[in-house]
């Protein structure tokens, strides 16, 4: 009878460790602010569901952020986000390669009163979005056709974006690729400290 019952539980564990998780989100950015909405769903039962709001303030404009970055020492700019992204990478590969993505849509429209910066803005909006993309199918699984749009509003000031995405994963490999990531900050923590030292 011990058997038996080690032997189910056995099963049970590997069956659990080959399900799929699945992962919904969706993000809107506007001009009143942000909203994320993530849910996962496990053999076809929500298990995490969770909205979170942040509401727009009144002294942080998208545009007013914008002409700061480009204002100040912009290589040294683009070197620190060339590092984080470095870093980044790391961490994404080893969550990406076991990642399955079912949909992908991304819609961005927006304008900064002026048409020549608007043009330059939506250029840069599908360049970013192109190499996200690219990322995600080199490294990914992408098993959809991802649907991109990039709007310019050439006389107006707004800005708002918005991504639906689910993927997928399996148990096992979610944990595996989460362990993996945990020991590559782990490792370069334990570099920075030595360094510090």
């Amino acid at each position: 009878m011990v058997y038996l019952s080690l032997a189910i539980l056995f099963i049970l564990l590997i069956l659990l460790l080959f399900s799929r998780i699945y992962i919904t989100v969706n993000y809107t950015y506007s001009g009143n602010g942000q909203l994320l909405s993530i849910s996962v769903l496990f053999l076809r039962l929500r298990v995490f569901s969770r909205d979170i709001t942040r509401e727009k303030r009144e002294d942080n404009d998208w545009l007013d952020s914008l002409d700061h970055l480009v204002s100040g020492s912009f290589s040294r700019k683009v070197k620190e986000m060339l590092n984080i992204t470095m870093d980044v990478s790391r961490y994404l590969y080893a969550i990406l390669k076991n990642m399955h993505f079912h949909q992908l849509k991304w819609y961005t429209k927006g304008g900064t009163g002026d048409a020549a910066s608007t043009g330059m803005l939506a250029g840069g909006a599908w360049s970013v979005k192109g190499a996200l993309i690219g990322m995600i199918a080199e490294f990914g699984r992408l098993e959809c056709e991802p649907d991109i749009q990039v709007i310019p509003i050439f006389q107006g000031r707004e800005m708002s974006s918005t991504i639906d995405c689910m993927v997928s994963m399996r148990t096992g490999k979610t944990i595996l690729a989460l362990l993996k990531a945990k020991r590559i900050i782990s490792k370069k923590n334990k570099k920075k400290s030595q360094k510090e030292e």
